[in-house]
C-alpha cells in the first residue's frame, strides 16, 4: 500500500512517532505470525481440551471455550489502568508472552481447572493485544482513511493466517499428542512478541484512563448520551451479532445440508481467501468515501446491511449451492467493510481516553458476538430440528436490515 502524506497524532510521551510505513511492516509481520498461532489452534481447541482431560465431559470443554472466548473479548478492560503505565512495546510483548505461556503449557496439563486457568491466561494476553494494536495505530495516524488502511492490513494478515492455520493443525495434531501443535502455537506467539518488542518505539505509552476505573463513568456517559457514540456502539452489537452467525449457525447449516466435505471446506474458507485478495480494493472504496465526508458510522451501517442481505439469501428459496455461495460472497464483502471500520469508528469517538474508547469497543464486540454465537447455536438448531431453517435466516436477515435502517435514519435526522 503506498504511503500518502498524513498528519501524525501527537505522541503520548513526546517521543518521535514511528513512521506509518514502518508501523505497517512491523504490525503486518506480527499479525501474520500471531494469526498463524491463533488460527492453527482454534479449529482443534475443543478436541485438545477433551483429549488432555479424558474425564472431562462436554460441559467442561464448553466451559473452557466459554472462559477463553470471554477472556479474549473483555479481560483486558479490567487491567486498562495498568496497561497505560507500560510502554507500548513492553505491554504488547508481554501480552504475547502470556498467550505463549497459556497455550504452551496445555500439553502438560490433565486437570480441567488447570486447563481452564491456562486458557484464561492466554485469553488475557490476546485481549490486551486486541486493544493495544489498533490503539497504537490510532495514536500514530490521525485521519480516518489512514487508520482504516492500517486496520485493513490487519484484516488481510489475519485472514492469510486463517487460510493456512487449519491445514497446519491437521498436519501437527495427530495421535492425540498436542505437543507438536502447541509448540508451534506457543513459538508463534513468542516470535510475535519479539517483533513487537524490538520493532516498536521504546518510549511511547498509551494515554491513561480518565479515572480510577478501567472505563470511567464519563466514558460510559459519552457512549450513552452522545448520539454518534451511541449509534456506533449499537451498530457494533448488531453487526457482531450477525457476524457471529457465520461461525455458529452457518457452520452448522453447512455441516447438516452440504454432503460434500470438500464443498463444506470451500464455503467455510472462502471469506478468508477473499479477504486476502480483495480487501485492499474494498478498503480503497471505503477510504474514498471517508475522504468525501462519509462517516465511519455510515460505512458500518453499509456493512451491517450487507450482513443482513447475506442472511436473507439463505432463506430466499434459491437452490442450495447458489444460496450458499451467494451468501458467503456477500458476507465476505460485508466483513471487509465492517471489521476494519470498527476500530476506525471507535478511534474517533469524543472520549477523554482512547484506551477507554477501545475498551468500550471490546465490550460491544463481546456482547454482540457472544449473543450471536449463542443464538446461532441454540436457536438455529431448534429451527433446524423443526425443518424451519429458512424461517431462522429470514427473521435474522429482516431484523438486521430493520435495526440497521432505523439507526441510519436516526443519523440522517440528526446530521
Amino acid at each position: 500500500m503506498a504511503d500518502t502524506a498524513r498528519t501524525l497524532a501527537p505522541p503520548t510521551t513526546g517521543a518521535p512517532p514511528i513512521r506509518p510505513r514502518r508501523l505497517r511492516w512491523v504490525l503486518g509481520a506480527e499479525m501474520l505470525v500471531n494469526g498463524l498461532g491463533r488460527f492453527t489452534l482454534m479449529p482443534v481447541l475443543g478436541v485438545v481440551l477433551a483429549t488432555q482431560d479424558p474425564a472431562a465431559g462436554p460441559s467442561v470443554v464448553g466451559a473452557g471455550l466459554l472462559v477463553h472466548n470471554a477472556a479474549t473479548g473483555v479481560s483486558s478492560v479490567l487491567v486498562n489502568r495498568y496497561l497505560s503505565r507500560l510502554r507500548y512495546n513492553t505491554a504488547l510483548g508481554l501480552s504475547m508472552l502470556l498467550a505463549a505461556a497459556g497455550f504452551g503449557v496445555l500439553p502438560y496439563l490433565h486437570d480441567a481447572a488447570a486447563l481452564i486457568l491456562a486458557l484464561l491466561v492466554a485469553g488475557l494476553g490476546i485481549s490486551a493485544h486486541t486493544v493495544l494494536t489498533p490503539l497504537l495505530a490510532a495514536d500514530i495516524i490521525a485521519d480516518d482513511a489512514g487508520r482504516n488502511r492500517m486496520y485493513s492490513m490487519f484484516q488481510i494478515a489475519g485472514n492469510a493466517a486463517a487460510a493456512v492455520g487449519p491445514f497446519l493443525a491437521a498436519a501437527l495434531y495427530v495421535s492425540t499428542d498436542a505437543r507438536p501443535l502447541l509448540t508451534l502455537v506457543g513459538g508463534a506467539y513468542l516470535v510475535a512478541g519479539l517483533i513487537l518488542y524490538l520493532g516498536l518505539p521504546g518510549r511511547m505509552h498509551p494515554a491513561p484512563t480518565s479515572g480510577r476505573w478501567p472505563i470511567s463513568r464519563g466514558a460510559f456517559a459519552t457512549a450513552v448520551r452522545d448520539p454518534n457514540s451511541r449509534r456506533v456502539v449499537a451498530i457494533t452489537v448488531i453487526g457482531m451479532f450477525v457476524y457471529a452467525q457465520f461461525y455458529s449457525a452457518f457452520a452448522l447449516f453447512v455441516a447438516y445440508v452440504i454432503e460434500s466435505p470438500a464443498l463444506r471446506s470451500v464455503l467455510l474458507a472462502l471469506p478468508a481467501v477473499a479477504i486476502v485478495f480483495v480487501q485492499a480494493a474494498v478498503t480503497g472504496v471505503s477510504n474514498r468515501l471517508l475522504r468525501a465526508g462519509r462517516s465511519p458510522f455510515l460505512l458500518l451501517g453499509v456493512g451491517s446491511l450487507l450482513f443482513g442481505a447475506a442472511m436473507l439469501l439463505l432463506g430466499a428459496g434459491l437452490p442450495l449451492l447458489v444460496a450458499s455461495f451467494a451468501s458467503v460472497a456477500v458476507f465476505a464483502v460485508a466483513e471487509m467493510v465492517f471489521q476494519p471500520m470498527l476500530s476506525t469508528a471507535f478511534a474517533a469517538l469524543p472520549m477523554d481516553s482512547r484506551l477507554e474508547a477501545f475498551g468500550i469497543r471490546q465490550l460491544s464486540w463481546t456482547i454482540g458476538s457472544g449473543a450471536g454465537s449463542f443464538v446461532g447455536g441454540a436457536v438455529y438448531l431448534m429451527c433446524h430440528h423443526n425443518h424451519a431453517d429458512h424461517v431462522y435466516w429470514l427473521v435474522l436477515g429482516a431484523a438486521t436490515l430493520a435495526g440497521t435502517a432505523l439507526l441510519m435514519l436516526g443519523a440522517r435526522r440528526t446530521a
